[in-house]
């Protein structure tokens, strides 16, 4: 799950004319949701962006977190935060989750910020938004839920897992086809170095619940072929 926030001294969605959501100090938060992301993902943005020191002290230091400054967050669903140009110069929002469930996971991070104490004003979901703000500083962070995995999982999940699933994806290949794939699409240091990762990684108790069940097993079962391949 990916957010990109904005502080502003004001911000607004209005749809076909009519304004659905509007603040003043605060969070602009726009708001993706990927293909694996789940409910520990949004608890983990929320958790990030609700103490997210980024507004000013007495002393004019960033030190302050929306909640200091009686700030409001308004949260805009934002599918082409999961664009992708790996083939031509189009976007492919493939890495996007479904409607259906990004609307359940963008449901549920909204009434966890509300949850936490802080107002939260929303776009509407599916719908074409005029957005509207100005960004105070300027500041712009990015957060990325996957930053919530164990720091040893990190290097893998970014450079072998995030590109292999992109690019499975934006080829629409099968999961049964992924194996070759990766052998045919990566040189031979990124495999190896996906290789050694996932043999120290997967074969230890770690945190792995943002990753898919399915995607563990199909990055053990490549860790393994290319472990057997080195003997």
């Amino acid at each position: 799950m990916r957010a990109v926030v904005q502080r502003v001294s004001r911000a607004r969605v209005t749809v076909r004319g009519e304004v659905t959501g509007e603040i003043g100090q605060g969070l602009l938060v726009f708001l993706g949701v990927g293909l694996h992301d789940d409910q520990f993902g949004a608890d983990y943005l929320v958790k990030k962006i609700a103490g997210l020191r980024i507004f000013d002290d007495h002393e004019g230091r960033l030190n302050l977190a929306i909640s200091d400054v009686g700030g409001a967050v308004l949260a805009v669903s934002q599918f082409t935060l999961y664009a992708s140009l790996f083939k031509g110069n189009r976007p492919s929002f493939d890495g996007a989750a479904k409607p259906e469930r990004a609307r359940e996971l963008y449901e549920y991070f909204v009434g966890q910020i509300r949850a936490a104490g802080l107002r939260c004003e929303t776009g509407r979901f599916q719908e074409h938004m005029q957005v509207e703000l100005l960004n105070d500083g300027p500041i712009t962070i990015l957060l990325d839920s996957i930053d919530s995995l164990d720091p040893r999982l990190r290097p893998i999940t970014r450079s072998m897992f995030a590109s292999f699933i992109e690019r499975a994806v934006a080829c629409k290949l099968e999961p049964d086809e992924w194996h070759t794939y990766a052998l045919n699409h990566f040189s031979d240091e990124e495999l190896e170095d996906a290789r050694r990762q996932c043999v120290s990684c997967f074969t230890k108790d770690a945190d792995v619940r943002i990753l898919a069940k399915d995607d563990i097993d199909m990055l053990n079962s490549l860790a393994q072929k290319l472990h057997a391949a080195d003997k």
